[in-house]
């Protein structure tokens, strides 16, 4: 427990006595954690070494020597080393306060009565010069009168101070520090025992910003000794911090959300936190399915990473008046009932907590930032602070503060939540970024990966987090595979403990969740024998809690409301928290883990209905009953002899068509297999083409959703169209890139028909990835429908809009310019044209102005002023984003304008040198693929080389895209062309400091990408021939000669490999020798047998003494 102001003072004031410890000198405060004092001079002058004494139940004693050296007349201060340690001290205020209260201890007079220490207190104020006159102690115990003279002083009045009390520490009542120390008393000595005076004091933070050893030690202590109240410091703020931690992290724990001692960390995290702390974006989401171990990884990124100024706050304590993060945070160092857990146990409870903006400044003084933790804000009380309140206000608040107080929030969210708190326009502030590549296998794999939305997605358990974590919870395998890499299906396995031991076979995670719930049912039924209640019971009072949510769509249910279900006794309910199925939020109650509430909610949703289920008829449009509908998928699919019998019965059944719908589809998710169901397979003509639509016909799921659409075609497709951003992989088979939402967008373009005109509203808000490809498809298919549609509601948008409708502009550029390539009419040509120019004002966005521009150009190439304004807008006058916006709309440029056009795209390209950062997707990025068009890279390829030639060998990362657009020229023209000698000139200077990537690429040209018998691959070659390669670039030039000896002649592919063998023989011999004979990455076959010999046989054309010992080994003259 922390000491309240007047303990602490207590604990710290030193009595200063004589060497033989007869006579009391004065008062003196312990002010470092090693038991430095703080006195006056006059207490000590005239003395060679002073005892002090510290009493109380930890008395403690020192006889010091005098450092005159450590005494300051000029300011009647000195300062003694007593070598104690283990000590709380008094802080030293660090600026002069104007005015306050004051407290002190005083060893006053023997002589007049006092025994021990005597509290004082009363006001201060500022005061100017004061003199006094003041005996200086001696040994002899006559000491002589000093003169004094402050400049700086304090004017206390209150309680009245005698002898002995000179030293003593006026302490501010509102920080807890030191704000004077006492030299004097204006006294009536007329009055012997007054109770009530004047007294004078040496401002000390006024000495101490100009005495030297007091200097000093302010200096140390500003590190070592804490600060609160309004005079909170580094030291004292993250004190603060790490108590709130600690008491959130204990309330996470007794509430059995996380295993502290099982904590670990996942693989990429703390890598990704580093990067966002260095990132100016000021959010980073931590999106994931429910169970996936976000709450540990907050506790973590919390409490396990060092961060010293960090908070952990909880979505379930925010309140309806929360209009920022930063009334959260203030809440959680005040509020005993939300987010504090009684932190006034732990941090000095009679000072003033921080303001949030005070903790962020005092962060940043230290170099580093305030981070806050919210964690399962899709856990806060949706009826006190719903989604569009989050999206609307708070989030954008929430950003602008941590904005201006250089503040950074990590929020954990599940991914239905998340999708609906986050306006699109607030996209900027996310780390990572949202970046425009669609789901690849890489990006879904398990662990923490960067998902194209931006933010961190947990997935599963990778296979060596899964090995530690089954070593960590002493889990067999008896647990579905695929469930096993999901943290909390292994955590219920761990507490299932014997009885899931019982079970022989794997246990799908539905059965683990049931086993958990029966296993805390039955142990409440044994702690509660009185309440005369049974299994059965308890088993109907939770099924109740969840019909009461359900009913009200919330995941919380009033107090109120619960105690008037059956049977729900105080012990009952208590018995429901203690075992972990329900817990407190306030005065309510939440389900204690999602899955629970999942769980019981798909028992109330099986197919066929109960009779009661009238009363409840939720909305399951809503997104936060995806995971329950989910769930009850998984309970009919594993309870269903046949799918077949699984759709007929879901088609055939009276429940609400959106639930069917949603079971359908959630059925489909578990069954299907992810090929076929991605948005390439119904979108890409070349890959696909419309193939997709028979799939449609030909499984069941498709004709059961034929089915459902016959039935209320208009329902039906807005369920599929709301469910455009439901990111869940399908996980029926091996192939994970296809989601529900690629299932979904799909399905609507095959069964939509003319019907989809009716939800281009809904898709172009939207304005994901699938919503846009769904109006690309429907186009194509149904372009007259769908081109008036999107026409009309272009015509519509306000002009100059907000963010959003700037976004939707850009959208429908290039959805009109293709309608106009599909549709014949000149009318509807005109129309287009009209809407797009009036976009082109100067006070539209750059985006909007430039993909409008563009676009105009390919509906009208006659129009030669848009093509005029595009490449204004590469002018110097022009931002990077502007810049950039309109570089990527210049699909085609004219012959007679493509040279001005260069020299202004090289001109930026000058002026970023050094800072090209071209793989971070910047401007430098943008003009490389310019730069790389064949019609640009062919015609202006002298200019360009001259521009390159100055930046090559300058930044290695850059180099390797300065190679790639040299070598796709190379590809391009004949060695007679003039610009050969220059390319390879550029190459030369690029491999002088190549990296590993810049190798790779040399390689990859000089093996596979350009003939390899050509002039331009053997020229390749021999600059590689020069260098002493990487181990990995050999192997892809081993790989490469492999995989072009089953098409060329063995012995000339060694050849050609042996080029780079000249630089080192050694290692070429070691690395062939190994690689042809076993060492292979995954997936690489062995090479054929042609090209082992073809190796052997050029190693026997060698002279012995250019062999190596491993050569010789492999022809046999190694005897």
């Amino acid at each position: 427990m922390m000491l309240s102001t007047r303990d602490l003072l207590n604990s710290a004031t030193v009595e200063i006595l004589d060497s033989a410890g007869k006579r009391r000198l004065g008062t003196g405060t312990i002010i470092t954690n090693n038991g430095t004092v703080l006195t006056c001079h006059h207490v000590i002058a005239g003395m060679s070494r002073v005892r002090l004494v510290r009493h109380g139940a930890d008395q403690r004693t020192a006889d010091v020597s005098i450092d005159l050296s450590n005494a300051s007349e000029e300011f009647d201060l000195a300062i003694l080393e007593s070598g104690w340690a283990g000590l709380v001290p008094v802080p030293i205020l660090q600026a002069s306060s104007a005015a306050g209260n004051w407290i002190a201890n005083g060893f006053q007079d023997l002589q007049l009565g006092y025994q021990g220490l005597v509290p004082l207190a009363g006001t201060y104020r500022a005061a100017k010069v004061r003199k006094y006159a003041a005996v200086s102690s001696s040994e002899t115990g006559t000491g002589s009168r000093r003169d004094y003279v402050l400049t700086e002083t304090l004017d206390l009045d209150g309680s009245a101070v005698h002898g002995g009390t000179s030293g003593a520490s006026a302490v501010d009542e509102e920080t807890s520090a030191i704000v004077g120390t006492i030299v004097g008393s204006l006294t009536n000595p007329d009055d012997p025992v007054p109770t009530h005076t004047r007294s004078i004091a040496i401002s000390v933070p006024h000495a101490a910003s100009i005495w030297p050893p007091l200097m000093d030690i302010c200096a140390s202590a500003s590190r070592e000794v804490p600060c609160f109240g309004k005079a909170l410091n580094a030291l004292g703020a993250e004190i603060l911090c790490t108590a709130q931690r600690m008491e959130t992290l204990q309330d996470l724990t007794v509430a059995k959300l996380i295993d502290g001692p099982k904590l670990r960390l996942r693989a990429g995290l703390d890598t990704a936190l580093r990067e966002f702390l260095a990132d100016d974006a000021p959010l980073m989401p931590v999106i994931g399915e429910s169970g996936a171990g976000k709450t540990s990884i907050a506790a973590m990124l919390s409490c396990g990473m060092g961060l010293r100024h960090c908070l952990l706050l909880r979505g379930v304590h925010m309140q309806a008046g929360d209009t920022n993060i930063a009334v959260q945070i203030e809440r959680a160092l005040t509020d005993d009932e939300y987010g504090t857990y009684g932190l006034d146990r732990l941090v000095r409870p009679d000072l003033s907590r921080p303001g949030a903006e005070t903790l962020a400044r005092i962060a940043s003084t230290t170099g580093e930032r305030l981070v806050v933790v919210l964690d399962a804000i899709n856990e806060r009380d949706e009826a006190l602070l719903p989604a569009q309140r989050i999206a609307g206000s708070w989030m954008p608040r929430t950003i602008d503060w941590l904005r201006r107080n250089n503040a950074k929030l990590i929020v954990t969210c599940r991914p239905e939540t998340w999708s609906t708190l986050l306006p699109r326009p607030l996209l900027d502030a996310v780390f990572p970024p949202p970046h425009e590549r669609s789901p690849s296998e890489d990006e879904l794999r398990p662990g923490i990966s960067r998902p194209p939305g931006g933010g961190l997605w947990v997935g599963d358990l990778s296979e060596q987090e899964l090995e530690e974590m089954i070593r960590v919870y002493g889990v067999d395998r008896r647990i579905d595979p695929v469930d096993a890499r999901h943290p909390f299906f292994l955590r219920l396995a761990a507490e299932l403990g014997p009885h899931f031991a019982k079970s022989s076979d794997p246990m799908s995670r539905l059965q683990l969740i049931d086993a958990a719930l029966d296993h805390r049912v039955n142990d409440i039924v044994m702690r509660y024998p009185l309440d005369a209640v049974g299994t059965s019971e308890v088993r109907a009072l939770i099924a109740s809690i969840a019909a009461a949510m359900l009913s009200e769509a919330t995941d919380i249910l009033a107090a109120t409301k619960a105690l008037r279900l059956p049977l729900a006794t105080p012990n009952v309910l208590r018995g429901l928290i203690d075992f972990g199925v329900i817990e407190r939020v306030g005065v309510n109650y939440r389900f204690r883990f999602d899955q629970y509430a999942d769980a019981e909610r798909s028992r109330l949703l099986t197919l066929p209905l109960p009779t009661n289920f009238d009363g409840i008829a939720p909305d399951f449009g809503d997104k936060r009953l995806r995971s329950t509908v989910g769930m009850t998928a998984e309970r009919m699919y594993s309870a269903s002899p046949s799918k077949i019998l699984l759709y007929e019965s879901i088609v055939r059944d009276s429940a609400p068509l959106a639930l069917r719908v949603g079971l359908l589809i959630e059925t489909a998710r578990i069954d299907e297999n992810g090929y076929g169901l991605r948005v390439k397979d119904w979108a890409d003509e070349q890959y696909y083409g419309d193939r997709f639509y028979d799939w449609i016909d030909e499984r069941w799921f498709g004709r059961a959703l034929k089915d459902l659409h016959a039935e209320d075609s208009a329902t039906v497709l807005k369920l599929l169209s709301q469910r455009l951003d439901d990111e869940r992989p399908i996980t029926g088979g091996d192939n994970r890139e296809a989601s529900v939402a690629s299932l979904c967008g799909g399905c609507l373009c095959a069964i939509g028909g003319d019907d989809v005109r009716n939800y281009v509203s809904e898709l172009l808000s939207d304005r994901s990835y699938v919503a846009t490809s769904v109006l690309d498809v429907a186009l194509r298919r149904r372009p007259q429908p769908l081109a008036t549609a999107l026409l009309q509601h272009s015509s519509k948008l306000a002009a100059h809009g907000d963010a959003s409708t700037n976004e939707i502009k850009v959208l429908l550029a290039g959805l009109l310019c293709k309608a106009c390539q599909l549709m014949s009419t000149e009318e509807f040509r005109a129309s287009v044209l009209e809407v797009l120019r009036g976009w082109t004002d100067d006070a539209e966005t750059v985006s909007v102005r430039s993909i409008s521009l563009a676009a105009i150009r390919k509906i009208d190439p006659a129009d030669v002023a848009a093509l005029d304004r595009i490449v204004f807008l590469l002018g110097v006058q022009s931002s990077d984003e502007e810049f950039r916006t309109a570089l990527s709309q210049l699909e085609y440029v004219p012959e007679d304008c493509r040279g001005k056009v260069v020299e202004q795209v090289l001109a930026r390209i000058d002026s970023l040198a050094g800072q090209w950062n071209i793989w971070g997707y910047g401007v430098a990025w943008t003009i490389f693929g310019f730069l790389e068009r064949p019609d640009i890279r062919q015609a202006s390829a002298l200019m360009i080389i001259d521009t390159l030639r100055q930046h090559a060998a300058k930044v290695a990362e850059d180099d390797t895209a300065i190679a790639r657009w040299a070598f796709l020229v190379v590809r391009d023209i004949e060695p007679n062309h003039p610009a050969w000698p220059g390319l390879f000139d550029l190459l030369e200077r690029v491999i002088e400091n190549a990296t590993s990537r810049t190798e790779i690429t040399f390689v990859d040209y000089a093996y596979c990408d350009l003939p390899i018998e050509g002039e331009a691959a053997q020229q390749t070659r021999r600059i590689l021939g020069t260098r002493k390669l990487r181990r990995d670039s050999l192997r892809w030039a081993v790989f490469h000669s492999v995989k072009n000896a089953s098409k060329f002649d063995a012995d000339d592919c060694v050849r050609m490999l042996a080029s780079l063998r000249a630089s080192d023989h050694l290692s070429w011999d070691q690395f062939v020798h190994s690689y042809v004979t076993s060492e292979r990455q995954p997936g690489e076959e062995r090479p054929q047998s042609q090209f082992v010999e073809a190796v052997l046989r050029y190693w026997r054309s060698l002279p012995e003494s250019e062999l190596t010992q491993v050569s010789q080994k492999a022809i046999g003259l190694d005897s």
